[in-house]
């Protein structure tokens, strides 16, 4: 053991913190984006060409590799291919993050860095086996290792399947909204956070349909799944204040239906801009549809959050008529969720100050200029000027819908099982009757 850490501890130390700081990195959400065909190319040479290359080369070094034996040339020799793999790994990650994908082709780009970035998570909890303290700790991180590369392997699966059928359309400029035959999967596919729904009553996903190939396309699963458990914590916690917190069944249940047909009005709007890659998207479209969200959906399924985030810290009793109309503001809603569920507001910051602001904008070949007062400006100096390209603003719009579908799955996935039997069963039919709409 001592030998072990002698040998590959400070190199394990250097892999792991490199790996932390790659988790926390945020990708590249503007600026020039390549062409279909030219991004393809990249894909394959920077993600799926090199994780078949790792796959080889660490099989081939485990099977003729002693670990304990750190003198060994052939030990040498392993344990320096396993820290280029992961470096690598980690570098090829880093630079996925600062590229920015053809609108089309977003959640494919995502899904395919989150495998990389898997994979070098899986190379370090492998080394740390070297130095693990005692056998079951080993095993443990061995084990962690199978997993992360096994769930690197699915996504990149999944991103196989998913781009071979995308990027003709994408090429080819074909609106999406007129799309038919891309293999989505099934809802659970596409919303695994809805799984304990899915196994309990599979009928609950009916609504939820519709959203699939947006989410597919244009949503980042990874972190609407992070903006989901924050969104269902809160819940839980005012729960575990008052089990019977919602004073009002009736208020909540037509304040998420408002809420849900606003959200799939205003996901088929952005459908009906999202005509292919690099194309000239609809600004006066796509910038109204921002503003829509943001104080329709967003804002009122984040005031139920805020409500349940107050009533879990015991300023606020119930969801009732005067607490929900006390946390109505957009602004509030903002704040509120920045500070108790920051994932769900990290990148959709920008896109709400806009929609609380007075803006204008100008529209020029590639990008459009937008000039936004702060709500206390004082005059026209005051103003921000942010130049975007087109597709830019598509992303922040995809970016709050994402943001937006998660509240409402959690939301939804809360009052399924609410204690009050009263409660729920007017939800579960006022939902059921939503997916005729």
């Amino acid at each position: 053991m001592s030998e072990r850490k002698s040998a590959y501890g400070p190199e394990i130390t250097l892999l792991q913190e490199r790996v932390q700081s790659l988790l926390n990195m945020e990708f590249a959400s503007k600026g020039r984006r390549a062409e279909v065909g030219e991004y393809s190319r990249w894909l394959h040479r920077e993600v799926f060409e090199p994780f078949s290359e790792y796959t080889q080369r660490l099989n081939h070094i485990f099977d003729k590799t002693n670990w304990n034996d750190v003198e060994n040339a052939r030990t040498v020799a392993g344990w320096t291919g396993v820290q280029e793999i992961c470096h690598d790994a980690i570098d090829r990650a880093i630079k996925g993050h600062l590229v920015v994908p053809p609108i089309l082709l977003l959640a494919i780009h995502r899904q395919s860095i989150r495998a990389v970035t898997r994979a070098a998570r899986a190379l370090a909890e492998f080394v740390g086996c070297f130095v693990a303290p005692d056998p079951g700790a080993a095993i443990a991180r061995a084990k962690e290792f199978e997993s992360y590369m096994l769930a690197a392997g699915i996504l990149l699966s999944d991103v196989a399947e998913l781009i071979g059928n995308l990027t003709p359309v994408a090429a080819r400029r074909i609106p999406l909204a007129s799309v038919s035959g891309v293999a989505l999967g099934s809802v659970i596919e596409v919303f695994p956070e809805l799984s304990s729904v899915a196994r309990a009553d599979p009928a609950m996903l009916r609504p939820v349909e519709k959203l699939q190939l947006m989410a597919r396309v244009g949503q980042d699963r990874h972190r609407r799944e992070e903006r989901f458990s924050e969104a269902a914590n809160i819940l839980e916690s005012a729960s575990i204040s008052n089990p019977n917190w919602i004073e009002d069944g009736a208020l909540f249940v037509d304040s998420f239906s408002a809420a849900w047909s606003q959200l799939n009005s205003q996901s088929a709007r952005i459908l009906g801009e999202f005509e292919g890659a690099n194309s000239l998207v609809r600004v006066d479209g796509v910038l109204d549809a921002l503003s829509k969200i943001a104080e329709g959906p967003f804002r009122r399924l984040g005031s139920l959050l805020v409500v349940a985030g107050k009533v879990a810290a015991g300023t606020a009793p119930s969801l009732n008529s005067e607490t929900l109309f006390q946390n109505r503001r957009l602004s509030g809603v903002h704040r509120y969720l920045t500070g108790s569920a920051p994932t769900i507001t990290s990148s959709v910051d920008r896109t709400l100050r806009n929609a609380e602001a007075h803006y204008d904008y100008e529209v020029l070949a590639d990008t459009v200029k937008i000039r936004h007062l702060p709500p206390h400006a004082r005059s026209p100096a005051d103003a921000i000027v942010e130049e975007l390209f087109h597709d830019d603003i598509l992303e922040q719009a995809l970016d709050i819908l994402e943001a937006t579908c998660a509240m409402s799955f959690a939301l939804m996935a809360f009052v399924w099982r609410y204690p009050n039997v009263a409660t729920r069963e007017r939800f579960r039919a006022t939902w059921l009757s939503l997916h005729r709409i």
